[in-house]
């Protein structure tokens, strides 16, 4: 908050003079509970909106709701206005060429919005969207605290005093001229209502009768008689008897003004240390009360009545801690949404159902995540863990803390399983087991550990002792004791990479361990391993089970790359296969079933999950499929393999742009349903269209928009328009709020607008009643005048002409959708265009960071399934002497020789490479599925094409060459996450330099050689 001017000087020392007399009432102070720590992760499904959604400017200092349920922000570069969907400016007007700040906002009962500013006064905005300035205060003053006083008046407070003020101007309240106000609150004085005024620097003070005779009591309360500070920046009756207790939010801190005590939340207490306000009285969805504070540097706190704190951080999901303003809009407890305005990231509205992400912003080490779950760690705290690219990291003392020692603490966990005193690791540096005090590791080197990486990890009690189960990229293996041997499997590859183990009884209660490999699905019951049968499963390549148990009843849901397969448990495993149709999009990765046996399927596509009448039955029916994407707040639409459901039955996994979390249990039921308001109804003359509008013949095209304010699942909101009394025409619903129909006939019509929310609740429809008069040539009086003899012609012709505008009508709105469809392309040619190099044409860099990390994921997955030959190709590519080129030929010269260069690596880029310009004279190629030993005949092939033919832009020929630095990605197929993209650019670099260096004309690749330093091979071009 910017600082104000000081208040009249007279006013410390009387306020001085005052404190000893009110002392005797001012009830003690006591200390404020710290705050509750959060030992369980309890996040927040918010969605936000900014600059780029239509708002402004993205600091927030106020927020309101009109009468007609419109969402109004006040930012630093004027006010904005939401309708359900979009953002849009609202005109205020400028002082010397300067936007003003809106700094508070407030909406009263006969549908006006007051709109307070730092520098050009109060406006009143009217229901029917006019502004109007309201006189009575001068311009300079800021406007500082807007409180609703009426149907259709507010007060304002000003660094000079507190305004009364209404439709025709604001009168100065002569008690309150000494005030530099900061925030109001209307209630009950001991003599009847009053106005709580807190002040910029002086406390708190109490105005009697404010509609009266404004009377400025004795009371006071300020810092000297308890208050954390003397700037009172919030106001709030809540709680306690008759829920009239009075809170005030300072600017160092939080109070609670009750009868026999004053009750202060400060940094003494654990109180995070800031302005604390505004202050917004609610309740949660259970009804239980709450009172919400804004925090300047700490997020939100939560308060319940007995006074506990509990703090809503970026570690929850807010997408910064400096919150500035606050409203709640909806009808009903289930139904109420929370919008907060904040200091620099616009405005947020938490929305249940929705889909919360977490990234490194909120404390992960990485937002590439690939385990996820729950574990009772060796020093006995059970909390919930995440495995990223950048190492493991558990939830504990409200913030993400990695436990693991060096030199594993940046190991990729996929899984683990406690077991006794040992907690088990799944990493890609092997098996790791933490106990207290110690750390156990085997790996390939140490061990018969099939594979380096361990990708899930099973303990089990059977006949032979104590087992604990490891899967690998290359096959099976048992740890009893301190001794690992490879456990070969039934199927066609007896080692091939183990996804997934479980421990799952069947219906008899005899406990099984599940395999999910690349070779298809094994068990293992008392007699050794059995094979499921190859007919049983869509595909043999199996990504993925989970295990449903309902009652007695239990199976398998099984994924492949063909499709999902639930098996059941029983003395015989039995396939039920879900319908092809009801397969989701992009490949499927992993899945979860939540505790209303829901199953959640995880891909390459977002999230689809399947509700089922009866998931169990013998042939299980579909309730409902219900797809979520980046809409729903997915943070990206891919998916890696870590999945899990925790005990309130939330849904955690992990992906390539972080962690998505979702809890079902906040789904909001069906409720009310939402206010539609008409936008625009006119013709395209501009002709207004009311009811009984009556329009003149030829002003023929109608044109409407509407917007339901529902703010749950907005992109589930459906509109339809139809127009009574057209014929052949059928109305469909869609997501689109604008309509338009053209070159209507003459007649009589009925607009009907209608809309429903995502939960398909219809609002109450807009009917618009019209007519449409007929052209001069087609009235009664000109057609007796034609006579008798013509009228049948005439009357034929009327109806061939009434027939031939709706027909143009139809033809028209057909041209509109076309239309529609071209503005399309040329917005996809505009996104293509911030891809590209002007020059060349090829790919950028942008190009290159939104594609990549989906490619280097693909790639990193490829390898996990044994595909080690197969790695991204990285061929940086140089032009020799360009400095030379420019300087002897001109840069014209050198552009063109860019230009070819360009066409003829195109000319080496299969379908699905990458071909960009890199930077100056550089070009990247990047070759997708590339073999590794095909590296160094690529760059050969690259080299050829440049070199071998001269270059002829004029009659002289120009011989150009070119230097290559090769690596592939991942860089050492035995550690695939050791090197990132970025590594292995900077050793493409490296190869590049040691090419230059080496003559030019070559290229040089680089390949691991079992040490730091990787080995480096010269390639010449071929002669």
């Amino acid at each position: 908050m910017r600082r104000r001017p000081r208040p009249e000087r007279w006013l410390p020392a009387f306020a001085a003079l005052l404190l000893p007399a009110l002392a005797a009432a001012v009830p003690p102070r006591v200390d404020g509970p710290a705050p509750t720590p959060r030992e369980r992760l309890d996040w927040i499904a918010l969605r936000r909106y900014s600059t780029a959604d239509g708002l402004p400017q993205n600091t927030i200092n106020a927020l309101a709701q009109d009468r007609d349920g419109y969402v109004y922000a006040g930012t630093e570069d004027g006010l904005a206005q939401f309708d359900g969907r979009h953002w849009a400016r609202i005109g205020l007007p400028e002082r010397a060429g300067v936007r003003p700040y809106v700094t508070h906002l407030a909406a009263t009962d006969d549908g006006a919005l007051w709109i307070g500013t730092d520098s050009v006064g109060l406006w009143r905005r009217g229901d029917d969207g006019r502004v109007e300035s309201i006189g009575g205060l001068p311009l300079e003053l800021p406007l500082e605290a807007l409180l609703a006083r009426n149907a259709g008046g507010v007060y304002a407070g000003t660094p000079r005093g507190v305004y009364r003020c209404g439709r025709d101007g604001c009168t100065l309240l002569a008690a309150a001229a000494s005030l530099e106000v900061a925030v109001m609150l209307a209630g009950d004085g001991p003599a009847g209502p009053a106005l709580w005024i807190g002040t910029n620097e002086a406390g708190l003070y109490r105005l009697d009768d404010p509609d009266g005779a404004a009377t400025l009591s004795d009371w006071h309360l300020g810092k000297r008689d308890g208050l954390p500070n003397d700037a009172v920046r919030g106001l709030a009756h809540w709680g306690g008897k008759d829920s009239r207790d009075l809170w005030i939010g300072t600017g160092r801190g939080l109070a609670r003004l009750t009868a026999d005590a004053l009750v202060v939340y400060d940094a003494g207490t654990g109180f995070p240390e800031g302005t604390a306000a505004p202050l917004l009285p609610s309740r949660e969805r259970d009804g239980t009360p709450v009172l919400r504070v804004g925090l300047a540097r700490a997020g939100l706190a939560e308060i319940t009545d007995d006074g506990r704190v509990r703090l809503v951080t970026r570690a929850e999901g807010l997408p910064e801690d400096g919150v500035r303003s606050l409203i709640e809009t909806g009808d009903t407890a289930t139904h109420r949404v929370l919008w907060l305005g904040t200091t620099s990231s616009g405005v947020v509205r938490r929305e249940p159902g929705r889909w919360a992400a977490l990234d490194e912003r909120h404390g992960l080490p990485h937002r590439v995540v690939f385990g996820v779950g729950q574990a009772q760690f060796p020093d006995g705290v059970t909390s919930p863990w995440i495995g990223t690219v950048e190492g493991p990291a558990r939830w504990m003392g409200g913030a993400w803390q990695r436990f693991l020692p060096q030199p594993y603490e940046r190991s990729t966990v996929f899984a683990m399983q406690r077991d006794g005193a040992t907690l088990w690791l799944a990493t890609d540096q092997g098996l790791i087991g933490l106990e207290r005090g110690a750390l156990r590791h085997f790996s390939a080197d140490n061990s018969a550990l099939p594979g380096l990486t361990v990708l899930d990890v099973a303990a089990q009690d059977t006949r032979e002792g104590h087992l604990v189960w490891i899967a690998t990229r290359h096959g099976l293996a048992r740890l009893q004791g301190d001794t690992i041997t490879p456990e070969r499997l039934p199927l066609a590859d007896g080692s091939p990479t183990v996804r997934k183990l479980l421990l799952a009884p069947g219906d008899d209660a005899t406990e099984r361990l599940w395999a999910a490999t690349s070779g298809g699905l094994a068990w293992r019951g008392d007699d050794g391993w059995h094979a499921v049968p190859k007919d049983c499963l869509p595909s043999p390549e199996l990504l993925d089970m989970q295990w449903h148990r309902d009652g007695k009843r239990s199976a398998l849901w099984v994924a492949s790359r063909a499709g999902i397969v639930r098996v059941d448990l029983g003395r015989a495993p039995r396939c039920v296969r879900l319908p092809a149709a009801a397969r989701p999009a992009g490949q499927i990765y992993q899945q979860a079933v939540d505790g209303a046996g829901r199953l959640y399927v995880f891909g390459s596509d977002g999230v689809t999950r399947y509700t089922f009448v009866d998931a169990l039955a013998d042939e299980p029916l579909l309730a409902e499929i219900t797809r979520f994407g980046m809409e729903d707040g997915l943070p990206g639409l891919e998916f890696n393999r870590a999945s899990y459901v925790d005990a309130q039955g939330r849904v955690w996994a992990g992906g390539v742009d972080g962690l998505a979390l979702y809890d079902p249990s906040l789904e909001s039921q069906a409720g009310p349903a939402s206010p539609l308001r008409l936008r625009v109804a006119a013709t395209e003359r501009g002709t207004p269209l009311k009811p009984g509008t009556v329009l003149a013949a030829g002003d023929d095209s109608v044109r409407a928009e509407v917007a339901l304010l529902a703010y749950e699942r907005p992109q589930e909101i459906r509109y339809n328009a139809e127009l009574l009394g057209l014929r052949d025409h059928t109305p469909e619903w869609s997501s689109g709020s604008r309509f338009q129909f053209s070159r209507l006939p003459p007649g009589d019509y009925t607009l009907r607008l209608r809309a429903r929310d995502a939960f398909a609740v219809e609002a109450a429809p807009i009917e618009i009643p019209f007519q449409l008069r007929a052209p001069w040539w087609q009235t009664p009086a000109a057609l007796a005048a034609f006579g008798f003899a013509l009228l049948a012609l005439g009357m034929l012709a009327g109806r061939w002409r009434s027939a031939a505008l709706a027909r143009r009508a139809q033809w028209l709105q057909q041209e509109v959708a076309m239309r529609t469809r071209e503005l399309a392309e040329a917005n996809r040619r505009l996104e293509h265009a911030s891809l590209t190099d002007p020059l060349t044409g090829l790919w950028n860099r942008r190009h290159f960071s939104l594609q990549m990390p989906a490619e280097c994921a693909r790639a990193l997955r490829r390898c996990e399934d044994g595909e080690r030959s197969s790695a991204l190709g990285l061929l940086l590519v140089d032009c020799d002497h360009f400095k030379r080129i420019n300087d002897v030929h001109g840069h014209a010269v050198g552009d063109a020789v860019l230009v070819e260069i360009a066409a003829r690596l195109r000319q080496q880029a299969r379908d699905g490479d990458m071909l960009m310009r890199w930077g100056g004279e550089e070009f990247l190629l990047v070759l997708s599925d590339a073999d590794r030993e095909g590296l160094a005949g690529a760059a050969q092939r690259v080299l050829a094409c440049i070199g071998d033919r001269p270059f002829v832009f004029a009659v002289e020929p120009l011989g150009v060459t070119c230097s290559l630095g090769v690596c592939a990605f991942p860089f050492d197929p035995g550690a695939p996450f050791v090197q990132s993209l970025d590594d292995c650019l900077r050793l493409a670099d490296a190869a590049l330099y040691r090419a230059k260096h080496a003559g030019r004309d070559r290229a040089v690749l680089a390949v691991p050689d079992g040490t730091r330093e990787p080995r480096w091979i010269e390639i010449p071009r071929a002669s």
